[in-house]
């Protein structure tokens, strides 16, 4: 994904600052500015004046900030223009990486800047620029904000340093994102348990490493194992959380024959290899949970393997003649939804897993059964066919197959109730909230950008929160969206009544695994991907 690059960031800068070419803010007075001949930190960032296109400028000895896309987002800065309002400065929720605006050309000691004209606000506040004794300027095409005591410190409370040495230090009140330069960007990462998690593959070997998230640079093998299984360099690894553990996940062979290795990492960096094969699981008080689906499919696919015993000791769980944990399309074709995806669930002494009738053609579809770990009974609870399901609080949700409308049900099974008119690809409850995202085309597509909606008692039509959404999940008290091209933001971080906290930046290729905060992969300069850390 390049939603910005050098090209959209200048001209998406154009739009949302000065308006559409031919709408462009009057500029007139020439006034002599020159580059900064001291330090400057943004947020801890040392800004290099001598070869950045939008360099910061010196103006009657007050120190100037160009107000491009990442640099005003950076500072907390929202900026906006029309033909009537003009140009508008406000303090938000927003943030982004530095963005160093690299220049192959050294900038001169002195240019010519123009003294902006048209109406002006800074925080909803009316400006004359005319009569300001440090006015807003216009260089480059972009405007130009004074760092006086009266804007930083007072309208956006920022802190604001002088040292003779150390030179001018601003530090912007918004949430700020932590670039975790250090991790390879060629493959996965995670945050787990105040450590960085790693990939470095150097020659036929994956070696997977951990580094302090704070303190340190140092880094710690954690595990390696041979990426050469004849099928090719299979480099590819993916960290995923279950239950608050963290699990490496890679594959090994062909498609058919080969099989997904399933690394379990303990708090102190210990890996072991707990699982092989295609398969979903769940550890539990009493073992492990163990759906098979390898093909061909098989019934009688669903197993407990106790705790401190081998797969030779695992007993059947659920009907003999059922196969668990995938679901069937209508063509009998087998679609794994293991993982996040919705198909099995452990509280207690009870799974709740889909199931189907083996051969597809001899019963039930895709229903929802809740199997006791102690005895392997089963018990089916929607007699429907279901996507995909998940349980929040004492409460079933899940999406039915024929309208692609989400339900809800008690755990068992009654007083079933339809939620929304509309197909979702994706729900999450937080406290009293229902938070959905539908195309609002007649089948709910994931790969096509959505609308986010929220529901509750108080609106049991659902309430447009965001559009053009790519992707949601929930971390930790935030819902986190990841936005589609047709957003300026590249996500956006809502609390549980839906409000926004923060509107990040840069563009956002996806969220990595983290129990703490948020860990993303983004564009950084020139389209490059970075590792962002947002609390």
């Amino acid at each position: 994904m390049n939603r910005k690059g050098a090209g959209w960031m200048m001209s998406g800068l154009l739009l949302l600052i000065l308006g559409a070419p031919g709408q462009a803010q009057a500029v007139t007075n020439d006034v002599e500015v020159t580059i900064p001949n001291y330090p400057v930190h943004l947020n801890g960032h040392l800004v290099d004046n001598k070869n950045r296109e939008y360099p910061l400028l010196v103006y009657k000895e007050i120190t100037y900030v160009p107000m491009t896309w990442y640099d005003a987002r950076l500072l907390g800065l929202e900026s906006s223009w029309s033909p009537d309002a003009g140009l508008q400065i406000a303090q938000k929720n927003v943030a982004s990486s530095y963005v160093g605006y690299r220049s192959e050309q050294m900038n001169a000691a002195v240019y010519h800047a123009q003294v902006s004209e048209g109406p002006i606000s800074v925080n909803g506040q009316s400006i004359d620029n005319k009569k300001e004794p440090y006015p807003l300027l216009s260089f480059r095409d972009v405007t130009y904000f004074p760092l006086t005591w009266r804007f930083a410190h007072d309208a956006f409370h920022w802190d604001y340093a002088w040292d003779a040495d150390e030179g001018l230090s601003i530090q912007s009140s918004n949430a700020q994102l932590m670039n975790v330069a250090a991790l390879p960007s060629d493959n996965d990462r995670a945050l787990y348990q105040g450590y960085y998690y790693f990939v470095e593959t150097k020659g036929r070997t994956n070696e997977v490493y951990r580094t302090p998230a704070e303190g340190s640079d140092g880094k710690e093998l954690v595990y390696t194992y041979d990426i050469d299984s004849g099928y090719g360099l299979q480099k590819n690894v993916t960290f995923q959380l279950r239950d608050d553990v963290l699990w490496l996940r890679y594959h090994v062979g062909g498609a058919t024959m080969g099989h997904d290795v399933y690394v379990m990492i303990a708090p102190d960096g210990e890996a072991t290899v707990s699982q092989q094969g295609y398969l979903d699981f769940r550890e539990t008080d009493d073992g492990t949970v163990i759906a098979n689906q390898g093909n061909p499919p098989s019934a009688g696919n669903l197993s407990l393997i106790p705790k401190g015993k081998d797969r030779t000791s695992a007993r059947q769980l659920g009907e003999p003649g059922m196969m668990y944990g995938r679901h069937v399309t209508a063509d009998s074709n087998m679609v794994s939804v293991g993982g996040d995806g919705g198909s099995m669930r452990v509280i207690g002494d009870d799974v709740y897993v889909i199931g189907s009738a083996y051969p597809p053609t001899t019963g039930a579809l895709n229903h929802i059964f809740r199997i006791h770990l102690k005895d392997g009974k089963s018990v089916p609870l929607v007699n429907a066919s279901v996507g995909q399901f998940r349980i929040f609080g004492s409460s079933l949700y899940y999406i039915k197959d024929e309208d692609a409308s989400l339900y809800r049900a008690e755990l068992d099974g009654t007083n079933e109730s339809r939620l929304t008119d509309m197909p979702v690809a994706w729900f999450g409850v937080m406290g009293e909230n229902i938070f959905y995202t539908s195309s609002g085309s007649s089948v709910a597509d994931p790969e096509k950008p959505s609308s986010l909606y929220l529901k509750n008692g108080d609106h049991p039509e659902g309430i447009l929160l965001l559009d053009a959404v790519k992707s949601v999940q929930i971390a930790g008290d935030r819902l986190v969206c990841v936005m589609g091209e047709d957003s300026p933001y590249g996500m956006e971080l809502l609390d549980d009544s839906g409000s926004i906290v923060l509107k990040i930046a840069n563009g956002i290729e996806r969220v990595l695994a983290s129990d703490e905060g948020v860990l993303v992969a983004a564009e950084g300069e020139a389209g490059a991907l970075t590792t962002l850390f947002v609390k």
